[in-house]
């Protein structure tokens, strides 16, 4: 052994050990980590991964395992289908809903409904004018339409409306709408509106001015004289394709005669017209002599013309509103406005008892 000293005291080590002098302490047991990984299990990882044709390893979607331009092309895909249905959304339920809105708020009125003719007992040829007014955001242009008139939850008629252009903003105007925004075609809205023309109130209302009265006919107990008058249409409704009117005449509710008009094909047209009518009177009316005697006389003659004549009219379907005819026509000028045929005197006078 090898003798040493530390200080006064002596240590001995083994004579077969060298003394190395600052030896740094080395444990052979110290705990060591080895990161790698066993060249097996990533051989076994690398064969689970499939590849595509060009050998690269395919990547997850969701829960399948695609090529990269495959992934992309499906989120490609389905961001042009989102687009798609929302266009489609768009398309088929917030435009037309926009549309609809603003239809609601369409006022639609009658100005007028003119009967142009009557091609047979089951048809009605009509000319009509609608004012329409609406606030809408855009422009629009409509289609020529084909409308429906219902009367009573039963269709009476159809009516076609030409094409119009409908300017942006507020506007009064004769249009039907049928939208067609933005170049794209909305034809299957609904669009409905009841009217309510101003009728004829059973013709009370149309205050006939008779301007001249001529007593012309007096034979066989039938005497005939034609009546001159104006006549006010106050309604909506002109009938001008309605023919000839035959109506009775009513004197103190007792039966006179009775009253068709000479112009047929005037009608009865909305406004003012100057009517000519023949006056058909008989001998044996208990009312003639009271008629007579308020021409002669300073009473004058007020007389009830109502429809309730079977002849009223040749079309059935004006038949039953005719029957509900009353008007009044009233005279009062005296003989200013009669004229008289000479030989017909003797006839009036017997009438009246001399």
């Amino acid at each position: 052994m090898a003798l040493n000293q530390y200080e006064d005291k002596e240590v001995h080590t083994p004579a077969g050990t060298p003394v190395v002098q600052d030896a740094h302490y080395h444990d052979e047991t110290a705990l060591r980590l080895d990161v790698t990984v066993p060249e097996a299990e990533n051989k076994k990882d690398d064969e689970d991964i499939p590849l595509d044709k060009n050998g690269r390893p395919m990547v997850k979607f969701f829960r399948w395992r695609i090529s990269r331009r495959k992934r992309w092309c499906i989120i490609i895909g389905l961001i042009m289908l989102f687009l798609g249905v929302a266009l489609v959304i768009v398309y088929l339920v917030v435009i037309p809903a926009i549309i609809r809105h603003y239809m609601d708020k369409v006022v639609l009125k009658i100005n007028y409904m003119d009967v142009t003719s009557i091609p047979s007992d089951t048809e009605i040829d009509v000319t009509f004018s609608v004012n329409l007014q609406y606030d809408v955001p855009v422009s629009a242009t409509t289609d020529p339409v084909t409308t429906s008139l219902i009367y009573d939850g039963v269709t009476f008629g159809i009516a076609g409306v030409v094409g119009q252009h409908i300017k942006s903003g507020r506007n009064r105007a004769n249009h039907h709408v049928s939208e067609n925004r933005r170049g794209l075609p909305f034809n299957n809205i609904k669009f409905e509106r009841t009217l309510s023309p101003v009728g004829f109130n059973n013709f009370a209302d149309v205050d006939p001015e008779v301007q001249h009265i001529d007593l012309w006919g007096c034979s066989d107990g039938v005497y005939e004289m034609d009546v001159n008058a104006s006549i006010n249409n106050p309604s909506a409704m002109g009938l001008q394709g309605i023919g000839a009117l035959n109506m009775s005449v009513y004197y103190n509710n007792s039966y006179l005669g009775y009253a068709y008009s000479e112009k047929s094909e005037l009608g009865m047209p909305r406004g003012l017209s100057n009517q000519s009518f023949r006056v058909v009177m008989f001998e044996d009316s208990p009312a003639l002599e009271g008629v007579i005697t308020g021409f002669l006389g300073a009473g004058g003659v007020t007389v009830s013309v109502r429809g309730d004549n079977p002849y009223s009219t040749e079309y059935t379907q004006f038949k039953e509103a005719m029957s509900k005819v009353n008007m009044t026509v009233e005279y009062d000028d005296g003989l200013d406005k009669v004229s008289f045929n000479t030989s017909c005197v003797s006839s009036f006078l017997t009438v009246l008892g001399y």
